[in-house]
């Protein structure tokens, strides 16, 4: 989460000609906090988020990465699947997509029947 609000963070004072101690200014930051964000190094609190989105022109809310999206990332395989060693026939099923609500309304109700119908046997 914190590289994706560095990216975001950058992008936005790139796009409007700023150096780190432009920001800084701006947003009555010290520049050393600007580039701990810009690195990637910390998230801001939320009065510092507040204030890099007000010199931005921008809601704090495009700063900050969506928490479900960056629950999604590079580290964590989309699908995971691992076969119980002490129990035959079992695994356990990781899901971790973005998908259409429908879909992940149908694999939710597809795993809470197989769930049940595991507990009756």
């Amino acid at each position: 989460m914190k590289e994706q609000f560095a990216r975001r963070l950058y992008k936005l004072m790139q796009d409007k000609g700023w150096s780190q101690s432009d920001l800084g200014r701006r947003a009555g930051l010290p520049r050393d906090s600007i580039s701990v964000y810009v690195r990637g190094k910390s998230l801001p609190t939320e009065k510092s988020l507040r204030a890099l989105a007000d010199a931005l022109g921008t809601a704090p809310s495009e700063l900050m990465p969506n928490h479900v999206e960056s629950a999604i990332d590079s580290n964590n395989p989309m699908i995971e699947v691992r076969i119980s060693p002490n129990a035959t026939g079992v695994a356990l099923l990781r899901v971790n997509a973005l998908l259409p609500a429908d879909i992940a309304l149908e694999i939710q109700r597809m795993v809470i029947d197989a769930t049940k119908a595991n507990v009756g046997s």
